[in-house]
């Protein structure tokens, strides 16, 4: 997902799914925004502005990428 001039994106890098930023032009590498244990990040969706919404275990949570909660 494109917010702002990030990608947002999951994966499962550590062994389970969670958010995560890079930067397209190559500057910040890749960066980890959710931690969730046991359960993983899925269906996340965006405002295309600064939130990401996703399901964690039957429940939605929102992820605002300007204030990284």
């Amino acid at each position: 997902m494109w917010i702002g001039g990030s990608v947002v994106f999951v994966s499962d890098r550590n062994d389970r799914l969670n958010l995560y930023r890079a930067d397209p032009a190559g500057g910040d590498g890749v960066e980890q925004l959710t931690a969730h244990d046991p359960y993983d990040v899925r269906w996340p969706s965006t405002d295309h502005v600064s939130r990401v919404v996703y399901e964690l275990n039957g429940g939605l949570r929102v992820f605002d990428l300007a204030s990284r909660t």
